[in-house]
């Protein structure tokens, strides 16, 4: 009898399939994605256990979405998986879902729900994280941190995934860039500044005191809103905060705006921006702060303050949620005192202080954000060109990972990271600057075995097993080991 016990790679692919057949025969039934069921579809009506127009069979319990197209070419977000289902590529080779350039492909859990995700004979191809820029504003102040682009191809948020005999080629985390700085409005008064860019989002920029701060940018995840602009010269009152941008795939959850004389500005909730605060209603009143924004939501922007009598202080910008960028602090007039930056969510950049006759302090940013620099916000990081995983566990076998990248934007203000041009392990449960919004009780975990990895490519990768140009916070030794020995004591006695 032979003394090696350990199966050969063949026999262990054939082992997980009949897992993975055992477990699709005790569902209710297979969500086919076709022409009328297409695959945003199949995953709301698994989500839900309700049928979707064009999806004749509803979700019950665990589902299976079968994929038999060679390419599916998505257009925009596809839904977040909330619970528990399985994708099957039905063909000779991996079928493909393919990015637009613009959008990643699958986004798995919340904070709330951590679904159990398999993966067979799937290729992802050309997904794209962009993490949200700051702006502008027309007539006043910018000056927050861009967002972090995280898991081109998947982005684990909570939950339980499994990917096996499938392929990742060409997808990308790209950093959000910030641009813009705070400023004086054109009449030399306290003008509002520019949210945080959020994870998808763009931050909005801030305005002077005859316009209302503009509204963060929606999409995957909400940018934080522009600040108002602080007393008009003619003494007619601020300018309103605007709305942190909302998210359609989790439902629009973005803060309202700041309004003058009024109610301060709201926070985001999961996936939304928080609101711009509103700039001072009289000329002793101080303008409001930027709220905090959600999960991956920008923090809004802070208002202005100054006029004929001027007032003295501008709001501070609000924090950046998880992957989000602070907004930045608002303008004083020329002698008053400018408001805080908002310090970035992990991966975000730091927001900027405002300007007066004592500038803000600026903000920090968060793990990999970039900081602040002169009036400009930090830029956002770039995480796990194909995968990143922020809770949870990932078992990766027998997937090849080609030409995935992570790279950062070009901010106005300090650059920041990018690691892990396929695979990105949360590392760390706190950040530097005291914003833990949105971060785990516990590190993920990631195994697996039989992996490949080329051509990957990150912009500040090292050269050891946890962080290097495929990896990060996770060993690539370990991942690219024949699957065999893992289980040299698992299928013989001794």
């Amino acid at each position: 009898m032979s003394t090696d016990r350990r199966p050969p790679a063949s026999l262990l692919a054939a082992a997980v399939m009949a897992a993975l057949a055992a477990a699709c025969a005790t569902h209710a039934g297979v969500i086919v994605v076709d022409a009328s069921c297409t695959l945003d579809k199949a995953i709301d009506t698994a989500n839900f256990d309700a049928p979707v127009d064009g999806c004749a069979v509803a979700g019950n319990g665990r589902d299976t979405i079968s994929i038999s197209a060679a390419n599916t070419v998505l257009t925009g977000e596809l839904p977040p998986i909330v619970s528990d289902m399985d994708f099957i590529g039905t063909g000779a080779t991996p079928r493909a879902v393919s990015g637009d350039g613009t959008h990643r492909l699958f986004f798995v859990g919340d904070e709330a729900r951590a679904p159990n995700v398999t993966f067979s004979n799937i290729a992802f191809n050309g997904g794209v994280a962009h993490g949200g820029n700051s702006v502008a504003g027309y007539a006043a102040g910018g000056g927050g941190g861009a967002g972090a682009g995280l898991g081109g191809a998947l982005l684990i948020v909570s939950g339980n995934v499994v990917v096996h005999d499938s392929t990742f080629a060409s997808n990308a985390a790209v950093g959000g860039a910030s641009s813009g700085y705070v400023r004086y409005d054109m009449d030399n008064s306290g003008s509002g500044s520019g949210g945080g860019g959020g994870m998808f989002g763009e931050g909005a920029g801030g305005d002077d005191g005859s316009n209302y701060g503009s509204t963060g940018g929606s999409g995957g995840f909400g940018g934080g809103g522009g600040g108002g602009g602080g007393t008009y010269l003619a003494e007619t009152g601020g300018s309103n905060g605007g709305p942190g941008g909302g998210s359609e795939a989790f439902g629009g959850y973005g803060g309202t705006g700041g309004i003058a004389g009024s109610y301060g500005a709201g926070s985001g909730e999961f996936g939304g921006g928080g609101g711009g605060g509103a700039g001072s209603a009289s000329g002793q009143t101080p303008g409001q702060y930027g709220a905090i924004g959600g999960f991956g939501g920008g923090g809004g922007g802070g208002g202005g303050a100054g006029g004929n009598v001027n007032s003295f202080l501008a709001g501070d910008g609000g924090a950046g949620g998880f992957g989000a960028g602070g907004g930045a602090g608002g303008s004083s007039s020329p002698y008053g005192s400018g408001g805080g930056g908002g310090n970035g969510g992990f991966g975000g950049g730091a927001g900027a202080g405002g300007l007066g006759n004592y500038t803000g302090s600026s903000g920090s940013a968060g793990f990999g954000g970039g900081e602040a620099f002169e009036g400009g916000g930090g830029g956002g990081a770039g995480f796990g060109g194909a995968i990143f995983i922020r809770s949870g566990t990932l078992e990766l076998i027998g997937d090849r990972f080609d030409d995935n990248t992570s790279s950062i934007g070009v901010p106005a203000g300090n650059v920041a990271m990018a690691k892990g041009g396929a695979v990105f392990a949360l590392h760390i449960l706190h950040n530097a600057n005291g914003n833990d919004q949105g971060m785990p009780s516990e590190l993920p975990q990631v195994t697996g075995c039989g992996n490949a990895f080329n051509g990957s490519s990150a912009t500040n990768a090292a050269n050891t097993d946890l962080d290097n140009a495929a990896t990060f916070g996770t060993s690539r030794a370990a991942l690219e080991q024949t699957c065999d020995a893992i289980f040299n004591n698992g299928f013989e006695p001794p």
